[in-house]
């Protein structure tokens, strides 16, 4: 079975394929070309500074209400 046949996740993992036995290098290269691709396409996302502001704020709103023993709506 060649290493771009569909198989499950769980099965790669067993048998020490897939992203765990990587190289590092290897995998930020991979991800970093993804990236690229996105923004040359026009579907990636970047965050502005208000953006991030804004996700930072809810995470941290979040922690503290996990925390707190609050529902924050996520599911988890």
């Amino acid at each position: 079975m060649g290493a771009r046949e569909s198989v499950p996740v769980c099965v790669m993992a067993k048998r020490g394929l897939g992203s765990p036995k990587m190289d590092p290098a290897v995998k930020k290269a991979i991800a970093a070309a993804g990236g690229k691709a996105v923004q040359r396409k026009g579907t990636g996302h970047r965050f502005t500074s208000d953006s991030g502001a804004r996700a930072a704020d809810v995470a941290h709103l979040n922690r503290l209400r996990k925390q707190a023993g609050v529902p924050t709506g996520d599911s988890e």
